[in-house]
């Protein structure tokens, strides 16, 4: 006969019965953590894992990390939350190719030369800045889309490499009204 353990005053439960299982929680124990810390899945496994959310931006990620996205599986224990720290030497090179949004940062875009784009949006005869912004959002829906490789906000990035402003950019020769005032409030010689 197996030996009985007390367990309180009214109650006994022999050796060879085991503890009700308790359901698996959504949140790791800490114990699980530290079980863990330092075992990832392989780089192109992980990413084939982030590109299978169908998540589009690094800000989508980070809500999904913290469970803040309804309707996902919550993310496994060997998904690093910081992918960028894990993978960094192991074929990481940003979170469009994670997530596989296609999505890049603005300051590692290629841009078009300024000499071409400045061709091609000059052939798109709008007439002023009004216009132009007009045009980056789509209100232009008979005009052609804006490239990839031409920036939305042309004066920022074309600063140091030939921008002599809005009227040049778009073939219309009218200076912007800040140029326009700043020139009328100068004082003559």
């Amino acid at each position: 006969m197996p030996t009985r353990k007390r367990l309180s005053p009214h109650l006994t439960r022999t050796h060879t019965q085991r503890a009700p299982k308790s359901k698996p929680s959504r949140k790791p124990s800490y114990s699980q953590m530290m079980t863990m810390r330092g075992q990832h899945r392989p780089f192109q496994a992980a990413r084939a894992f982030a590109r299978s959310l169908k998540l589009t931006s690094y800000q989508q990620w980070l809500a999904y990390c913290q469970g803040k996205i309804k309707g996902k599986r919550p993310k496994p224990l060997d998904i690093p939350q910081n992918p960028r720290d894990t993978y960094l030497d192991k074929g990481w090179t940003g979170f469009a190719d994670w997530l596989g949004s296609g999505n890049i940062a603005y300051r590692q875009h290629v841009w078009r030369a300024f000499t071409p784009a400045r061709t091609f949006v000059r052939k798109l005869k709008l007439p002023n800045t009004t216009a132009w912004r007009a045009y980056v959002r789509g209100d232009y829906p008979r005009l052609p889309l804006l490239p990839k490789d031409i920036p939305t906000n042309p004066d920022r990035i074309y600063r140091k490499r030939g921008w002599k402003g809005y009227g040049d950019w778009l073939g219309s020769g009218n200076p912007s009204p800040a140029r326009r005032k700043s020139r009328k409030q100068r004082p003559a010689r």
